[in-house]
């Protein structure tokens, strides 16, 4: 189901064939909470989520409804939502992800760069739940620094974390041992760990 590039606000009346959809797109809209359905009614087809370009995104989250999504699961597998405007206590909606192998918060384009999602530091609240993530876009989102809690990751393939302003990385990123692919371009390294050749 792709609803990109529309105006639409609210999305949360539940479709009759919700239990179909495997993808949905709702990028580039005027959202200002995602679609209460994704997460209330179990979906058990939804693997991908598109909700890039949302600015505001958030702007429902009052009244206890952020914390209430944050008590379901889904199963989607795929979650897209850059510039979305989610600082570190909305990324932790991704704690409703378990199952999430790709994840991208953040995107090159700059030209909507003041809506970019800001976390400061990685792995956050939220994302420290989606240890079977397998690829990681965190570009431009604001981070300054990698914990050595990196090392939950063990399925992490690939990595983006470029255009951030990391000024070094911990030796606990070596023991991510099925990456294959590392962007580190356009941050503030003044280093790599000792153990970074033991990468393999």
């Amino acid at each position: 189901l792709d609803l990109s590039y529309n105006k639409i606000e609210y999305y949360d009346d539940t479709p009759k064939f919700y239990q179909v959809v495997e993808k949905l797109n709702l990028s580039h809209n005027a959202l200002l909470g995602p679609p209460y359905w994704i997460w209330a009614e179990k979906l058990k087809n939804l693997k991908e989520i598109n909700l890039s370009c949302n600015n505001y995104i958030t702007q429902l989250f009052t009244n206890g409804y952020f914390e209430e999504l944050l008590e379901y699961k889904t199963l989607v597998t795929h979650i897209t939502a850059y510039n979305c405007n989610l600082n570190k206590k909305y990324i932790k909606l991704l704690c409703t992800l378990p199952s999430v192998k790709s994840i991208c918060l953040g995107t090159s384009e700059l030209s909507n760069s003041s809506f970019a999602n800001y976390i400061e530091e990685f792995p956050c609240a939220g994302l420290d739940k989606c240890t079977e993530v397998e690829q990681l876009n965190l570009i431009n989102i604001g981070i300054f620094n990698i914990t050595s809690d990196i090392s939950i990751y063990k399925q992490l393939r690939e990595i983006d974390l470029s255009l951030n302003g990391l000024s070094a990385i911990p030796d606990e990123f070596c023991l991510l041992k099925n990456l294959e692919v590392c962007i580190l371009s356009l941050n503030n390294l003044l280093y790599l760990p000792e153990s970074f050749n033991t990468l393999e």
